[in-house]
């Protein structure tokens, strides 16, 4: 692919996976049956997003969907045993990977519990369920690498 070896050239890894979300972005379509759930930027398999996930396999609507469900590199192995002790119809996707961006691009629907990576940006066909809980103005902000400066990504 023409696109991809051209990025290959960028160094850093977070370039190199935002160039190919902003790619998919421009020239994949939505696709209808896809879903992405993200739980605490990959580092867990848990809370709403999870149960949500559940739920559905439960229900026996899991087939009609090509899910995805985010895990960081290092969780990865985890996150798979969780899944497959579960019995859930879920495919992993590795944060900042190709794929990643690629799910993130083109899934219908969309489910976190907390926020995308900053370069995400809804398309009007994308459905976007937040199921952060509770009152984050309280401490928003507070845990924050860079502090309140850097919580432009939660307000996008």
């Amino acid at each position: 692919m023409k696109v991809l070896s051209k990025l290959k050239r960028f160094k850093k890894k977070s370039i190199y996976t935002n160039s190919w979300y902003w790619y998919c972005y421009r020239k994949k379509k939505v696709v209808e049956n896809r879903i992405l759930f993200e739980s605490f930027h990959g580092s867990n398999i848990s809370d709403s997003p999870l149960a949500m996930l559940e739920k559905l396999a439960e229900s026996g609507e899991a087939e009609k969907y090509e899910i995805f469900y985010s895990s960081n590199e290092k969780s990865i192995e985890e996150h798979q045993k969780l899944i497959d002790a579960k019995h859930l119809p879920v495919k992993l996707v590795t944060i900042e990977s190709f794929q990643y961006a690629e799910v993130l691009a083109t899934a219908h629907y969309l489910i976190n519990n907390s926020s995308f990576p900053a370069y995400f940006i809804k398309k009007k066909e994308q459905k976007y369920l937040q199921t952060w809980h509770g009152t984050p103005l309280k401490t928003l902000g507070k845990q924050m690498r860079l502090g309140i400066e850097s919580m432009h990504n939660v307000q996008h």
